[in-house]
């Protein structure tokens, strides 16, 4: 390899995040740099490290005008994948560094010095501070960051530079050795944490509202593409997962938090149905158009352009509901809960063992599904029917719920419950497909 000399560079860097430090939680650093005159936002997602290899997504937007403070988040582009963990919270610097960065090419050996960089290699002088007097770090660090190289280029370059010199791999961040300092930040959160058989109602309901919230979060952006309709149907399964735990596990939230997220939960879960509902029917009419003969296809058309049209208008309710205040409330109250922030009672309901709940919901909800089945009449009415999957989906939900602590039995069950479940969903599909049709 060769090296090529570069224009040094100094660095001006401002992290952004919320007071509750809501995107480190999450692993995500959003970064404001100025470089010269020019301003820059980056957010950077939580990767992987192997070795002296660190991958990260990243995406970066040019700023037209130098950022004001409390900063909101004005470009469209990041706005969609940090929306929903930002949930409508203003934004503060949290972290500031300053850097000198000497800054080198990466070329390969053979060719001439306009050949494409291979990777940039900068030996970084590091200042970490906070915005007012606090503590302080300074360091060196050696950074190369591939181009148009390959990963074996870096590892190559990374051996040679560790023969001749006393390196040190890292694997923290510049921003994750900031946030310790500063704050004492360790890290993000896992949402992978089991369910204990000691656990108590409130440390169980934290735990499986921590689950859905994150799933929530993983489908928001998509959702608001609106290119995937899957990514919507995901959210609105975790929805209705928060709300049958708030069913299961009442107990261990305090009424009144419990009472407002039913509400919002709902509300949120309809705005959501509504556009389902639709990407559904436009998916089967699409089938059908197929096998029709090809003077019927015209009216298909015109039935497809009318569900598209009903779509768009339920897209754009939901996407004002999603950028609404009450929504990004709504997160945050999740949040605080499944934090542990949101203070709950040691002694009473709560503080039972969630082992002996979940055998009191499963019997219960056991019950209810036959009592449903048994009032199933010969002919059945699509009412019955829809009521009795209703009743399968939660028996389902808490089942899965309390899979850990109940074993292979309860996933068994879980597995034929979901196969009755598909099985009324499709047809209840078909019946509200019938609706439309006749709403036509």
């Amino acid at each position: 390899y060769r090296l090529r000399k570069e224009r040094s560079q100094r660095l001006h860097t401002l992290y952004l995040d919320t007071a509750d430090l809501a995107l480190a939680r999450q692993g995500v650093a959003l970064r404001l740099r100025r470089a010269g005159k020019r301003w820059e936002l980056t957010a950077k997602w939580r990767g992987s490290v192997s070795g002296a290899i660190h991958r990260r997504p990243e995406l970066t937007v040019p700023l037209r005008r130098a950022p004001e403070f409390p900063y909101v988040l004005d470009a469209p582009e990041l706005h969609e994948p940090l929306a929903s963990l930002i949930a409508g919270r203003p934004l503060r610097v949290v972290l500031v560094t300053d850097i000198l960065r000497r800054r080198r090419s990466l070329l390969p050996a053979e060719g001439g010095d306009d050949a494409a960089p291979l990777a940039e290699l900068a030996l970084d002088t590091v200042h970490l501070h906070g915005v007012e007097a606090g503590p302080e770090d300074r360091y060196h660090e050696l950074e190369l960051e591939q181009q148009a190289g390959r990963v074996d280029d870096l590892e190559q370059v990374v051996a040679a530079l560790r023969q001749r010199y006393p390196l040190h791999v890292s694997d923290d961040t510049k921003f994750a050795r900031g946030m310790l300092l500063l704050h004492g930040f360790r890290g993000p959160a896992s949402n992978t944490e089991a369910l204990g058989s000691s656990d108590s109602v409130t440390a169980a309901a934290r735990t499986l509202v921590s689950r859905q919230l994150a799933k929530i979060r993983a489908h928001d952006p998509g959702t608001r593409r609106g290119a995937d309709p899957e990514a919507l149907h995901d959210m609105r399964v975790a929805v209705r997962r928060l709300r049958a735990v708030g069913k299961a596990l009442g107990p261990g939230c305090p009424e009144a938090l419990a009472a407002t997220l039913r509400r919002e939960l709902k509300g949120l879960g309809g705005e959501l149905g509504a556009v389902r509902d639709l990407d559904v029917q436009l998916e089967r009419v699409a089938g059908f158009a197929t096998a029709v003969p090809p003077a019927l296809r015209p009216s298909f058309e015109e039935f497809q352009q009318h569900l598209t049209a009903r779509r768009e208008t339920a897209r754009t309710a939901l996407l004002a509901a999603l950028d609404a205040k009450r929504y990004g409330v709504l997160l945050q109250r999740l949040e605080r809960f499944a934090d542990g922030r949101t203070r709950v009672a040691r002694s009473g309901p709560g503080g039972e063992p969630a082992a002996a709940l979940a055998a009191e919901q499963l019997r219960r909800a056991f019950a209810k599904l036959c009592k449903q089945g048994a009032a199933v009449h010969a002919e059945p009415l699509p009412e019955e029917l829809h009521a009795l999957r209703i009743r399968a989906k939660r028996m389902r939900y808490v089942l899965e719920f309390f899979g850990e602590l109940a074993g292979k039995p309860a996933r068994r069950a879980a597995r034929r419950l979901r196969k009755l479940q598909d099985l009324l969903g499709d047809y209840n599909d078909s019946v509200v497909a019938a609706a439309f049709v006749q709403g036509y």
